[in-house]
């Protein structure tokens, strides 16, 4: 049983040994699971890359005069506005290009 000493402060226990729920648990309960590795993100693209797909977009939208941006976007998985930088990047000049 537990008793609070007035003078103290504290509970005085005098059953020994503790009661169970008063035990702390043994050390391993403790000890964490060790954190899986955070993914690596892929790099990003660099701008050959871009211009490598300028290219082939620009080649597309040539190939076939039903196609539209919008609709080379959706089929690529990009944004409208994404699509209209990457092929933006033809107009740089080719000596920029180059690099």
């Amino acid at each position: 049983m537990m008793q609070k000493d007035e003078g103290a402060g504290f509970y005085l226990i005098d059953t020994f040994p503790l009661p169970p729920e008063m035990c702390r648990p043994k050390r391993a309960a403790y000890k964490r699971k060790p954190r899986p590795p955070k993914p690596v993100p892929p790099p990003p693209p660099t701008i050959p890359d871009f211009l490598r797909e300028a290219y082939i977009f620009k080649k597309r939208l040539r190939a076939n005069p039903g196609l539209t941006r919008e609709v080379l976007a959706q089929e690529e998985g990009i944004d409208l506005v994404q699509m209209g930088k990457i092929l933006s990047l033809l107009t740089l000049t080719p000596a920029l290009q180059v690099l």
